[in-house]
């Protein structure tokens, strides 16, 4: 399985790849017994919830080291998912270093490697 993100692009159905074929599962279906049977066979499940407007969700049942269901959805992130406070604290501590936040002073001019790592482990840590 693999989870991308790089692409900035987004696949509404999984992308199945087998040794010998890619092809697009059905959006909003579960995988298909034919999926399936690709994917166990060593194929792979390829997903992408893109930049920004998505969040990705694969639920995966798996039985005997064998992935007996699956489902990806690219849900739409819009004004119908609620803010969760906890998680805007949590963003809004990581990021102000960047930004002139409420203390109005800018930390940082980039986003170095590790940068932002760094912050989100301080503020998950302390």
């Amino acid at each position: 399985m693999v989870l991308s993100a790089h692409t900035h692009e987004v696949t509404l159905g999984a992308i199945i790849v087998s040794p010998t074929n890619v092809y697009g599962a059905t959006a909003g279906e579960p995988l298909s017994a034919t999926d399936l049977d690709v994917v166990n066979a060593g194929g792979a499940i390829v997903v992408e919830a893109g930049e920004d407007l998505y969040l990705g969700r694969l639920d995966l049942e798996l039985n005997d080291k064998r992935i007996k269901s699956a489902n990806w959805t690219a849900i739409p992130v819009d004004e119908s998912v609620a803010e969760d406070p906890a998680t805007a604290l949590l963003v809004e501590a990581a990021v102000e270093p960047f930004v002139a936040g409420k203390d109005g002073k800018v930390e940082r001019h980039s986003f170095l490697p590790g940068g932002i790592a760094q912050e989100l482990l301080r503020t998950v840590v302390m």
